[in-house]
């Protein structure tokens, strides 16, 4: 039977980021755009430097929030489901072609 909550938790995971994240979707494009001089917090995580930027792809923000409720027991997050939930994030997070870009150089010409 866990296996079961792990799998739904795992596909569930992976269908919310799938709409959250692509940029053509209803769910994408009605997330506020919130940036606080140098540090953007939505949609995406980013933190800009003059010539670079540091993008926290949803799927680093997960395995950190994954290893955390591994080592401790965090409420919510200690359950099956949820830690299906959090593996199917990460596992869409790599459906992305720039997935490994996380420092980002700025171009100054434009």
């Amino acid at each position: 039977m866990q296996i079961l909550a792990f799998i739904t938790g795992s596909i569930s995971g992976f269908l919310f980021n799938h709409l959250a994240t692509r940029n053509n979707t209803r769910i994408n494009r009605k997330l506020p755009y919130l940036k606080l001089k140098f540090l953007q917090v939505s949609p995406t995580i980013k933190i800009h430097f003059k010539n670079r930027t540091i993008h926290l792809h949803h799927w680093l923000n997960y395995t950190i929030i994954l290893i955390v409720t591994l080592t401790y027991s965090v409420g919510v997050f200690d359950s099956i489901p949820s830690k299906g939930f959090i593996i199917g994030s990460i596992i869409q997070g790599f459906t992305f072609p720039d997935w490994k870009n996380i420092i980002q150089k700025k171009d100054l010409n434009s």
